[in-house]
Parts: C-alpha cells; sequence; structure tokens
C-alpha cells in the first residue's frame, strides 16, 4: 500500500511482520512486529502517521509509522481478519473478516 504522500510503501508478510519502505529506493525503514501469523493487508491513516494492519491471527493492529511502535491491538474477530480501512477523518477503522462481520 502507498502512503498518503507516496513517499513510503507497506509490505505484509507470512513471517509475521510488515515493512515501511522508501518508494524510491526501497530502503526498510522500520519493521512492524507484533502479530502472531501472516499479515494480510495493511492501510494508511489519511495523514500517514498511523498504520492499520490486519491478520490471521484474527486481530488488526494500529501502528506509528514512523517508528514501527505498536499502539493498539483490536480483537473482536473470531477467524481472519482480511481487510481494514479508515475514516476519512482517521476517528474510526473498519475490519472484515472470514467469520462474516465487519466491526
Amino acid at each position: 500500500a502507498w502512503s498518503p504522500d507516496g513517499t513510503r510503501i507497506l509490505t505484509t508478510s507470512t513471517d509475521r511482520t510488515a515493512g515501511v519502505r522508501d518508494a524510491t529506493t526501497g530502503h526498510l525503514q522500520c519493521t512492524l512486529t507484533g502479530h502472531t501469523q501472516t499479515v494480510t493487508g495493511g492501510a494508511w491513516s489519511p495523514d500517514g502517521t498511523r498504520i492499520l494492519t490486519t491478520s490471521t491471527d484474527c486481530t488488526a493492529g494500529i501502528w506509528d509509522a514512523t517508528t514501527g511502535h505498536l499502539q493498539c491491538t483490536l480483537t473482536g474477530h473470531t477467524q481472519t481478519v482480511t481487510g481494514g480501512a479508515w475514516s476519512p477523518d482517521a476517528t474510526r477503522i473498519l475490519t472484515t473478516s472470514t467469520d462474516s462481520t465487519a466491526r
């Protein structure tokens, strides 16, 4: 996923991490470590300061996009979290899951 300003990209992995990379050089700027299973996707907050990740561990994470620090773990789904999105004003998050729910 591209950052809102186009300078960074978010990559996700089966190794339980996500990475923030420089969009020009590909240099890894920080690693998001905290999920216990595959990271299935991610989304940048509209202002580019936070990242939302989703995972097969039934959680979503909110991260500081500069430091990679986990700010919050969102729970409630009972199966893989397949998608996530920020509201335009970044005050709410929507997640979807293979448990047939959206939260």
